[in-house]
């Protein structure tokens, strides 16, 4: 039988597995290791091979992996989705993009506020529609700047 120590920390801190439940953490603090099964006191040990003879049973250990999310984004401008048929419109000045490469229906990249019967609100990546029906400021490139012209466009109304 087999022990799997999932790796949640890279180099330091594991999550002891046998056959799908949890038996315990592993740290790691460049000393030693402390093998805790939260029943008894921890146990301190020098090596891995300390920690398999303390479990009694082989380990086999899961790396770390650690995966990069790139932001979607075109021209600057934050999006919801990964973009398709990304086009900047020149008249509107807004950068667009198809949540599908077959798609019809624009968004658009960045933040916006948009003006209805009740007031500015806040619109993160609309529909191109929704700005052509209704008044609009944007695109914002921060969520934070989005806030502070909402705040002065609903001061002003």
């Amino acid at each position: 039988m087999i022990v799997f120590a999932k790796e949640l920390v890279k180099n330091k801190f594991w999550l002891l597995e046998d056959e799908g439940e949890n038996i315990g953490t592993l740290s790691w603090n460049d000393d030693y290791y402390m093998l805790s099964d939260g029943n008894s006191s921890p146990q301190f040990l020098r090596n891995k091979r300390d920690v398999s003879k303390t479990i009694g049973k082989r380990i086999s250990w899961k790396a770390l992996t650690i995966t990069e999310t790139v932001p979607n984004e075109i021209y600057g401008y934050d999006t919801r989705f990964t973009p398709y048929n990304a086009m900047y419109d020149v008249q509107r000045k807004l950068p667009l993009y198809t949540k599908s490469a077959n798609s019809r229906s624009y968004f658009c990249a960045g933040y916006y506020i948009v003006e209805f019967e009740k007031g500015w609100v806040r619109r993160d990546f609309p529909k191109l529609l929704t700005l052509m029906r209704n008044n609009y400021r944007g695109p914002y490139k921060t969520k934070i700047e989005q806030k502070l012209h909402l705040e002065a466009a609903n001061a002003k109304r």
